[in-house]
């Protein structure tokens, strides 16, 4: 599973704590784009969530309520979550928004 760098796209982890930007995931073989929460309603979370395939899962630290320190932590985990609970193949791609999702 290739992915590209989220520490590339010049995000901190601060800022998606913060809420500043959010990371957007994208399949090469589906239409469906997943956002990664990491506050929901002002509590520490970490799931990724997509409403058109009406699907979302959370990490361990998101179940947990615990913070991932790097982005590098952050990014393994996301795959590891995909590979485990999302029938896709592919590259997957991360972009950034201002458009903040908490859902």
């Amino acid at each position: 599973m290739k992915t590209n760098s989220l520490y590339k796209l010049g995000c901190t982890i601060e800022d998606l704590y913060n809420n500043k930007i959010q990371v957007n995931i994208h399949f090469e073989n589906s239409e469906h784009i997943f956002h990664l929460v990491l506050k929901s309603f002002e509590e520490v979370d970490c799931k990724l969530s997509s409403y058109s395939a009406n699907i979302w899962m959370r990490t361990k630290a998101g179940t947990e309520k615990r913070k991932y320190k790097r982005l590098k932590y952050l990014q393994t985990e996301i795959k590891k979550l995909i590979k485990r609970n999302i029938d896709i193949s592919g590259i997957i791609y991360f972009s950034l928004s201002n458009k903040i999702n908490q859902i």
